[in-house]
């Protein structure tokens, strides 16, 4: 199991609790150690501590989102404390993959289809449902089922990264989903 500190990297909102950005917490196999004289709020650690055994696995699955996490937020709506979990102790432990994502809100959406058009891996697509339109967006599921429905074999996975990606001259425009 991997050894984990876990640091306050921001504080976005108003925190109550007297802790500052840099401080930390260790979990060392099933043990929580606090430095002297600092703390860590019960809230968060509650919303922290399913994760944590999760994230001391030296396991990697092909469709494990839990090495490429690496930030938890508290739940705290008013405090919005963002941690860092860092692997400590293990040189030898890979780096973290960053897989870009794409937020999209819904409301602002006119149909307009101009974000179809720029993204070059048709990774949007507008659906319209009687007066209201509604973008889908490709997720990068890690168990992506569009891989296997592909008729002619258009998308693969980036072995590295883990990226899906589409091959535009094979791609026939089907939408096989």
């Amino acid at each position: 199991m991997y050894d984990l500190r876990i640091v306050v990297e921001e504080i976005k909102g108003f925190c109550d609790l007297p802790m500052e950005k840099g401080d930390y917490f260790e979990v060392k196999g099933g043990r929580i150690i606090i430095p002297s004289g600092k703390y860590i709020c019960l809230w968060a650690l509650q919303s922290l501590m399913p994760f944590l055994p999760l994230k001391q696995r030296k396991i990697q699955e092909e469709n494990d989102w839990v090495p490429y996490t690496k930030r938890i937020s508290c739940p705290d709506p008013n405090g919005m404390v963002i941690y860092r979990i860092d692997i400590i102790g293990d040189e030898n432990c890979e780096q973290e993959i960053v897989r870009e994502r794409m937020l999209v809100d819904d409301s602002k959406c006119t149909g307009c289809k101009e974000c179809e058009t720029a993204c070059k891996m048709q990774a949007i697509h507008i659906e319209q449902n009687q007066f209201t339109f509604s973008p889908k967006v490709c997720r990068q599921c890690g168990n992506a089922a569009c891989i296997n429905v592909c008729p002619k074999h258009a998308l693969s996975k980036d072995p590295i990264t883990k990226a899906i990606q589409i091959e535009s001259e094979l791609c026939i425009g089907c939408g096989s989903l």
